[in-house]
């Protein structure tokens, strides 16, 4: 058996006797297929290894399979349909059908704006994204604009047992975060990280989210900010998902920008040159 070699355009060739074997003969469709049941930072990865690879990792099928997977399409969709352009918008988007009334949502509903203040006996006011996690790594990013923040809002991760007008995250059971409010002087909360972001008028926070090791990394314009080891690794046997969040406080006036794993790190590459 020859040992493995360079199969031209990426492709790895394995010989056994005098025949050969690349991974470019393959059809498209059979890698699309690998393509679709891997997440997205390693098809990102393997954009790059080859053409072969680039096609199959932009190919209709491969997301159709995706949002097929995810529940974004039906069995019986047709696949002429733009079905990267519905994976991303289904996948990171704020969820308009689990926001609080005073929370509204903006260009394709990636963008969340806080408006107006609760009524009295509220505490704050939170939206999920559309699209949870139940296994493996998985990466985003929160763009963060307004005026000035209010002393309990917050970004993080959360199952949808959370009130969404009583609640707030990494107080509420099955919620971890981080404020956003400079000020030191802010109540405790058992999955709630001490120290807060510094949000002026505007913040970048990246989150990095491992079902697998139960991990949850925030960082703030690529600094980590805060990081816990205790989420739990079985949520397919309980049914349940961890979601990207934000909660803001009842006064609190500010947008909020979902952002996925490219377009953060874009974000991030800007912010960085500018200082």
């Amino acid at each position: 058996m020859q040992e493995d070699g360079d199969g031209g355009d990426g492709g790895v060739v394995v010989g056994v006797g005098v025949g050969q074997c690349s991974v470019n003969d393959l059809p498209d469709e059979l890698v699309a297929m690998v393509c679709a049941y891997v997440n997205l930072s390693t098809l990102f990865a393997c954009m790059v290894t080859s053409k072969l690879f680039h096609r199959a990792a932009d190919a209709p099928q491969t997301w159709y399979l995706r949002c097929l997977q995810e529940g974004f399409a039906d069995a019986e969709a047709s696949t002429e349909n733009n079905w990267k352009q519905l994976y991303q918008q289904n996948m990171w988007s704020w969820d308009p059908q689990f926001k609080h009334p005073l929370v509204s949502l903006e260009e394709r509903n990636t963008v969340a704006r806080s408006s107006g203040t609760c009524q009295s006996g509220y505490f704050g006011k939170t939206v999920l994204a559309k699209h949870g996690f139940v296994s493996g790594r998985h990466m985003w990013g929160i763009h963060v604009t307004g005026t000035e923040a209010g002393c309990y809002s917050s970004v993080g991760v959360a199952t949808r047992d959370i009130n969404l007008q009583t609640d707030h995250v990494g107080y509420a059971e099955n919620s971890w975060g981080i404020g956003l409010s400079p000020s030191p002087e802010r109540p405790s909360g058992p999955h709630r990280a001490q120290v807060p972001l510094r949000l002026e008028h505007d913040a970048l926070a990246t989150f990095e989210l491992d079902l697998d090791k139960g991990t949850f990394v925030i960082n703030e314009d690529g600094q980590q900010r805060a990081k816990w080891t205790d989420l739990p690794t079985d949520l397919a046997a309980t049914g349940k998902r961890l979601y990207p969040l934000v909660s803001t406080c009842h006064h609190s006036r500010e947008m909020y920008t979902l952002l996925a794993p490219r377009a953060a790190t874009r974000v991030l590459e800007r912010r960085l040159q500018k200082t």
